[in-house]
């Protein structure tokens, strides 16, 4: 998180002047608990409480306002897959699938949280946590997909055996 971001949050929730140092410290400046608790001598329990809320906060904000459109992510699944037509995958709120970026090709994890609200609709998602990395996606992120563009935790495939020679 950054401090830009920890502002905003802190100004929106209302975490007094003690509380928020402490949270930048462990949010922002990456710092270890303990370290912070023995240096502003905040209560344990009230520390971890805004930590939670900030984090949820944060989550709440960018799955709602950064959306990631289907244009972003490829079709997987063609009129050759007999197995998995367009339109036959049910999904659930809560279920993960993967998406694949269109630019870069790298499957990014996404939890559905939203069903379409017609058949030809879209699934909304949140991204899950990713390796921070230079892309554009990030923890939290909101997502709109189809069907045909998620890949099912049982379509992907494993490294196969070498032959015997």
């Amino acid at each position: 998180m950054t401090l830009d971001e920890f502002q905003t949050i802190r100004a929106l929730i209302g975490i007094d002047e003690a509380m928020a140092d402490a949270a930048r410290r462990v949010l922002v400046l990456d710092q270890p608990h303990a370290e912070v608790l023995r240096n502003c001598g905040a209560d344990p329990s009230v520390l971890q409480n805004t930590l939670d809320r900030i984090r949820d906060a944060e989550l709440r904000i960018r799955s709602t306002f950064v959306c990631h459109t289907p244009g972003s992510w490829e079709i997987v699944v063609g009129h050759h897959d007999h197995h998995r037509a367009p339109g036959l995958v049910s999904l659930n709120v809560g279920d993960e699938v993967r998406l694949v970026c269109a630019k870069v090709c790298v499957m990014v994890p996404v939890q559905v949280t939203r069903l379409p609200d017609t058949p030809h609709g879209y699934y909304r998602g949140m991204v899950l946590a990713m390796e921070h990395t230079s892309m554009r996606y990030r923890r939290g992120d909101g997502v709109m997909f189809s069907d045909d563009q998620a890949v099912l935790p049982s379509g992907i495939r494993r490294a196969r055996k070498p032959l015997p020679v």
